[in-house]
Protein backbone atom coordinates (compact mmCIF):
# COMPACT_ATOMS: atom_id res chain seq x y z
CA UNK A 1 0.00 0.00 0.00
CA UNK A 2 2.77 2.48 0.93
CA UNK A 3 4.65 1.78 -2.31
CA UNK A 4 1.48 2.37 -4.34
CA UNK A 5 0.85 5.69 -2.56
CA UNK A 6 4.44 6.85 -3.11
CA UNK A 7 4.29 5.94 -6.77
CA UNK A 8 0.99 7.78 -7.15
CA UNK A 9 2.75 10.82 -5.74
CA UNK A 10 5.56 10.34 -8.29
CA UNK A 11 2.96 10.26 -11.06
CA UNK A 12 1.23 13.42 -9.84
CA UNK A 13 4.49 15.31 -9.33
CA UNK A 14 5.56 14.36 -12.84
CA UNK A 15 2.23 15.49 -14.31
CA UNK A 16 2.51 18.92 -12.67
CA UNK A 17 6.29 19.30 -12.89
CA UNK A 18 6.20 22.37 -15.12
CA UNK A 19 4.38 24.19 -17.88
CA UNK A 20 7.19 24.05 -20.42
CA UNK A 21 8.38 20.46 -20.03
CA UNK A 22 7.19 17.36 -18.17
CA UNK A 23 9.96 15.97 -15.96
CA UNK A 24 10.00 12.67 -14.13
CA UNK A 25 9.78 13.24 -10.35
CA UNK A 26 13.00 11.41 -9.66
CA UNK A 27 13.75 13.02 -6.31
CA UNK A 28 10.65 11.43 -4.79
CA UNK A 29 11.17 8.17 -6.67
CA UNK A 30 14.82 7.99 -5.65
CA UNK A 31 13.85 8.40 -1.99
CA UNK A 32 11.42 5.49 -2.37
CA UNK A 33 14.07 3.28 -4.02
CA UNK A 34 16.67 4.14 -1.38
CA UNK A 35 14.27 3.42 1.48
CA UNK A 36 13.18 0.14 -0.08
CA UNK A 37 16.74 -1.10 -0.61
CA UNK A 38 17.75 -0.22 2.94
CA UNK A 39 14.78 -2.03 4.46
CA UNK A 40 16.06 -5.07 6.34
CA UNK A 41 12.76 -6.95 6.36
CA UNK A 42 10.75 -6.79 3.15
CA UNK A 43 7.80 -9.15 2.87
CA UNK A 44 7.98 -11.51 -0.11
CA UNK A 45 4.55 -10.35 -1.29
CA UNK A 46 5.77 -6.73 -1.31
CA UNK A 47 8.93 -7.70 -3.20
CA UNK A 48 6.94 -9.52 -5.85
CA UNK A 49 4.40 -6.72 -6.22
CA UNK A 50 7.05 -4.01 -6.59
CA UNK A 51 8.86 -6.10 -9.17
CA UNK A 52 6.00 -7.56 -11.21
CA UNK A 53 3.37 -4.82 -10.95
CA UNK A 54 5.74 -1.89 -11.43
CA UNK A 55 9.38 -2.49 -12.41
CA UNK A 56 8.65 -5.24 -14.92
CA UNK A 57 5.65 -3.40 -16.34
CA UNK A 58 6.48 0.29 -16.71
CA UNK A 59 9.50 1.41 -18.68
CA UNK A 60 10.02 4.73 -16.89
CA UNK A 61 9.99 3.13 -13.42
CA UNK A 62 12.45 0.49 -14.56
CA UNK A 63 14.77 2.97 -16.26
CA UNK A 64 14.97 5.34 -13.30
CA UNK A 65 15.38 2.43 -10.88
CA UNK A 66 18.44 1.32 -12.86
CA UNK A 67 19.73 4.87 -13.07
CA UNK A 68 19.31 5.42 -9.33
CA UNK A 69 21.13 2.22 -8.34
CA UNK A 70 24.02 2.39 -10.80
CA UNK A 71 27.34 4.17 -10.66
CA UNK A 72 26.64 7.83 -9.87
CA UNK A 73 27.31 10.80 -12.05
CA UNK A 74 29.61 13.57 -10.86
CA UNK A 75 28.02 15.40 -7.98
CA UNK A 76 25.89 12.43 -6.90
CA UNK A 77 28.52 10.58 -4.90
CA UNK A 78 27.17 11.79 -1.55
CA UNK A 79 23.80 10.18 -2.24
CA UNK A 80 25.49 7.01 -3.44
CA UNK A 81 27.58 6.77 -0.25
CA UNK A 82 24.42 7.13 1.82
CA UNK A 83 22.79 4.31 -0.14
CA UNK A 84 25.82 2.08 0.33
CA UNK A 85 26.63 3.05 3.90
CA UNK A 86 28.54 0.33 5.71
CA UNK A 87 25.88 -0.74 8.22
CA UNK A 88 23.36 -1.36 5.45
CA UNK A 89 25.69 -2.54 2.68
CA UNK A 90 24.77 -6.23 2.81
CA UNK A 91 21.04 -5.43 3.13
CA UNK A 92 21.13 -3.10 0.14
CA UNK A 93 23.17 -5.65 -1.80
CA UNK A 94 20.76 -8.51 -1.15
CA UNK A 95 17.63 -6.47 -1.88
CA UNK A 96 19.16 -5.15 -5.08
CA UNK A 97 20.28 -8.64 -6.07
CA UNK A 98 16.72 -9.94 -5.83
CA UNK A 99 15.39 -7.20 -8.08
CA UNK A 100 18.16 -7.21 -10.69
CA UNK A 101 18.26 -11.00 -11.00
CA UNK A 102 14.47 -11.08 -11.55
CA UNK A 103 14.23 -7.97 -13.70
CA UNK A 104 12.79 -8.43 -17.18
CA UNK A 105 14.22 -5.75 -19.44
CA UNK A 106 11.56 -3.62 -21.11
CA UNK A 107 13.99 -2.25 -23.67
CA UNK A 108 13.26 -3.12 -27.30
CA UNK A 109 15.40 -2.34 -30.33
CA UNK A 110 12.21 -1.80 -32.32
CA UNK A 111 11.45 1.90 -31.93
CA UNK A 112 8.17 1.82 -33.87
CA UNK A 113 6.19 1.16 -30.70
CA UNK A 114 6.53 2.93 -27.36
CA UNK A 115 6.73 0.95 -24.11
CA UNK A 116 4.13 1.43 -21.40
CA UNK A 117 4.83 4.34 -19.04
CA UNK A 118 3.61 4.85 -15.48
CA UNK A 119 3.97 8.62 -15.61
CA UNK A 120 2.76 11.02 -18.34
CA UNK A 121 6.16 11.47 -19.97
CA UNK A 122 5.88 12.48 -23.65
CA UNK A 123 6.78 10.02 -26.46
CA UNK A 124 9.79 12.22 -27.24
CA UNK A 125 11.37 11.69 -23.82
CA UNK A 126 15.11 11.05 -24.02
CA UNK A 127 14.94 7.99 -21.74
CA UNK A 128 13.69 6.01 -24.75
CA UNK A 129 17.07 6.40 -26.45
CA UNK A 130 18.69 2.93 -26.64
CA UNK A 131 22.09 4.26 -25.55
CA UNK A 132 20.68 5.84 -22.37
CA UNK A 133 18.86 2.67 -21.33
CA UNK A 134 21.86 0.44 -21.97
CA UNK A 135 24.18 2.74 -20.02
CA UNK A 136 21.77 2.79 -17.06
CA UNK A 137 21.34 -0.99 -17.20
CA UNK A 138 25.09 -1.51 -17.44
CA UNK A 139 25.94 0.85 -14.59
CA UNK A 140 23.43 -0.78 -12.26
CA UNK A 141 24.77 -4.27 -12.94
CA UNK A 142 28.45 -3.29 -12.75
CA UNK A 143 27.89 -1.47 -9.46
CA UNK A 144 26.16 -4.56 -8.11
CA UNK A 145 28.71 -7.11 -9.37
CA UNK A 146 31.66 -5.05 -8.12
CA UNK A 147 30.15 -4.52 -4.70
CA UNK A 148 32.59 -5.56 -1.91
CA UNK A 149 29.94 -7.78 -0.32
CA UNK A 150 30.36 -11.07 -2.25
CA UNK A 151 27.60 -13.19 -3.69
CA UNK A 152 27.35 -16.72 -2.37
CA UNK A 153 27.97 -19.66 -4.71
CA UNK A 154 24.26 -20.24 -5.38
CA UNK A 155 23.64 -16.59 -6.30
CA UNK A 156 26.75 -16.58 -8.48
CA UNK A 157 25.71 -19.75 -10.29
CA UNK A 158 22.20 -18.44 -10.90
CA UNK A 159 23.54 -15.19 -12.38
CA UNK A 160 25.90 -17.08 -14.66
CA UNK A 161 22.92 -19.05 -15.96
CA UNK A 162 21.12 -15.88 -17.11
CA UNK A 163 24.06 -13.69 -18.14
CA UNK A 164 23.78 -14.64 -21.84
CA UNK A 165 20.14 -13.72 -22.41
CA UNK A 166 19.21 -11.27 -19.68
CA UNK A 167 22.33 -9.22 -18.97
CA UNK A 168 24.79 -9.11 -21.89
CA UNK A 169 22.28 -8.06 -24.62
CA UNK A 170 21.22 -4.95 -22.69
CA UNK A 171 24.65 -3.60 -21.82
CA UNK A 172 26.31 -0.79 -23.72
CA UNK A 173 29.76 -2.40 -23.45
CA UNK A 174 29.32 -6.03 -22.36
CA UNK A 175 33.07 -6.56 -22.60
CA UNK A 176 33.24 -4.85 -19.19
CA UNK A 177 31.98 -8.13 -17.71
CA UNK A 178 35.31 -9.79 -18.51
CA UNK A 179 36.85 -9.16 -15.07
CA UNK A 180 33.75 -10.36 -13.23
CA UNK A 181 33.55 -13.53 -15.32
CA UNK A 182 37.27 -14.18 -14.75
CA UNK A 183 36.79 -13.73 -11.01
CA UNK A 184 33.82 -16.12 -11.16
CA UNK A 185 35.98 -18.70 -12.93
CA UNK A 186 38.68 -18.35 -10.27
CA UNK A 187 36.03 -18.61 -7.55
CA UNK A 188 34.92 -21.95 -8.96
CA UNK A 189 38.51 -23.19 -9.09
CA UNK A 190 39.00 -22.14 -5.45
CA UNK A 191 35.85 -23.98 -4.36
CA UNK A 192 37.04 -27.10 -6.15
CA UNK A 193 40.42 -26.90 -4.41
CA UNK A 194 38.53 -26.81 -1.10
CA UNK A 195 36.73 -30.05 -2.05
CA UNK A 196 33.52 -28.07 -2.64
CA UNK A 197 31.74 -28.41 -6.00
CA UNK A 198 32.75 -25.35 -8.00
CA UNK A 199 33.61 -26.59 -11.46
CA UNK A 200 30.13 -25.79 -12.70
CA UNK A 201 30.68 -22.14 -11.77
CA UNK A 202 33.97 -22.07 -13.67
CA UNK A 203 32.37 -23.69 -16.70
CA UNK A 204 29.46 -21.25 -16.71
CA UNK A 205 31.93 -18.35 -16.41
CA UNK A 206 33.80 -19.65 -19.46
CA UNK A 207 30.50 -19.89 -21.30
CA UNK A 208 29.89 -16.20 -20.57
CA UNK A 209 33.37 -15.31 -21.78
CA UNK A 210 32.73 -17.35 -24.91
CA UNK A 211 29.60 -15.30 -25.59
CA UNK A 212 31.67 -12.11 -25.38
CA UNK A 213 34.37 -13.55 -27.64
CA UNK A 214 31.94 -14.76 -30.29
CA UNK A 215 29.46 -11.89 -30.41
CA UNK A 216 31.29 -8.88 -28.96
CA UNK A 217 34.86 -9.32 -30.25
CA UNK A 218 36.43 -9.84 -26.84
CA UNK A 219 40.08 -10.85 -27.08
CA UNK A 220 40.75 -13.40 -24.34
CA UNK A 221 43.98 -15.35 -25.09
CA UNK A 222 43.83 -17.43 -21.88
CA UNK A 223 40.44 -18.94 -22.69
CA UNK A 224 41.62 -22.38 -23.76
CA UNK A 225 44.22 -22.62 -21.00
CA UNK A 226 41.41 -22.06 -18.51
CA UNK A 227 39.24 -24.62 -20.28
CA UNK A 228 41.96 -27.29 -20.21
CA UNK A 229 42.52 -26.63 -16.49
CA UNK A 230 39.02 -27.98 -15.83
CA UNK A 231 39.90 -31.41 -17.25
CA UNK A 232 40.67 -33.16 -13.97
CA UNK A 233 39.92 -36.71 -12.73
CA UNK A 234 37.14 -35.42 -10.47
CA UNK A 235 35.35 -33.97 -13.49
CA UNK A 236 33.99 -37.37 -14.48
CA UNK A 237 32.28 -37.80 -11.11
CA UNK A 238 30.30 -34.56 -11.17
CA UNK A 239 26.66 -33.88 -11.99
CA UNK A 240 27.50 -31.36 -14.70
CA UNK A 241 29.64 -33.72 -16.82
CA UNK A 242 27.12 -33.74 -19.69
CA UNK A 243 27.01 -29.94 -19.79
CA UNK A 244 30.77 -29.75 -19.62
CA UNK A 245 31.22 -32.15 -22.55
CA UNK A 246 28.58 -30.35 -24.61
CA UNK A 247 30.14 -26.91 -24.07
CA UNK A 248 33.67 -28.26 -24.52
CA UNK A 249 32.63 -29.71 -27.88
CA UNK A 250 31.27 -26.28 -28.84
CA UNK A 251 34.43 -24.50 -27.73
CA UNK A 252 36.87 -26.96 -29.32
CA UNK A 253 35.06 -27.24 -32.66
CA UNK A 254 34.99 -23.49 -33.21
CA UNK A 255 36.92 -21.81 -36.02
CA UNK A 256 38.15 -19.43 -33.32
CA UNK A 257 40.44 -22.19 -32.02
CA UNK A 258 41.80 -22.86 -35.51
CA UNK A 259 42.53 -19.17 -36.05
CA UNK A 260 44.24 -18.83 -32.65
CA UNK A 261 46.35 -21.93 -33.40
CA UNK A 262 47.45 -20.47 -36.71
CA UNK A 263 48.35 -17.16 -35.08
CA UNK A 264 50.43 -18.84 -32.37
Amino acid sequence: MSISLCLRLVKDETRYSGEDKVRFANRTYKALVTTYLQCEFVDDVVKKEFLDKYLNTYYDLQYFFLKNTGYPRKGDFADHRILMQQNAASVVHQNLHYILSNLVSLFEEDTTSSPEMFTPLPPSTSILLPSLYKVAFQNAWLAHLRHPHPLDSTQLRNLLLIVHKRIIPYMNKPQLLMDWLTDAYNSGIHLTSQLTPGGNISLLALSGLWELMQKHNLDYPQFYNKLYALFTPTLFHTRYLARFLRLSDLFLSSTYLILKSLVT
